[in-house]
C-alpha cells in the first residue's frame, strides 16, 4: 500500500486556448512600437501581452483587436486560418448547415 494516496486523482489539465496577438499584428505589418502607440502603452508592454496571452483581459483583447481593425474573436485563431463562414461560403444552405453541425461536433469532442 506504500506510495498510494487514497482519494488522490491526477487529471491532465486541458491546454490553454491561445490568443494569436503577435501573429495578427505581424500579418497586418504593424510594428510593436506602432502597436504600443495605438494602445497608449510602452512597446515592452506589447511584447508582454503577446508573450503572456493567457493573462489578457477581455478589455485588453478588445482594445488590441480594435487597434488592428478586427473583431476580438478573430484573435483566437491564426490569421491565415479561414473562418467557418469562409470555409462553407458558396455551398447550398442544407450543405452549409450539415457542415456546421459536423465541425462543431468535432470541435466539441476535441476539447
Amino acid at each position: 500500500m506504500a506510495g498510494i494516496v487514497p482519494g488522490m486523482v491526477t487529471r491532465k489539465k486541458p491546454p490553454l486556448r491561445r490568443l494569436y496577438l503577435k501573429e495578427h499584428r505581424e500579418a497586418r505589418q504593424v510594428s510593436a512600437s506602432e502597436m504600443a502607440e495605438r494602445l497608449g502603452i510602452e512597446r515592452e508592454s506589447v511584447y508582454r501581452l503577446e508573450k503572456k496571452y493567457w493573462g489578457v483581459s477581455s478589455q485588453k483583447q478588445a482594445a488590441y483587436a480594435a487597434a488592428l481593425g478586427i473583431e476580438p474573436q478573430e484573435l483566437w485563431r491564426r490569421p491565415e486560418d479561414p473562418s467557418l463562414d469562409q470555409i462553407i461560403a458558396g455551398a447550398p444552405e442544407d450543405i452549409q448547415q450539415s457542415i456546421e453541425v459536423i465541425i462543431r461536433k468535432f470541435v466539441a469532442e476535441a476539447k
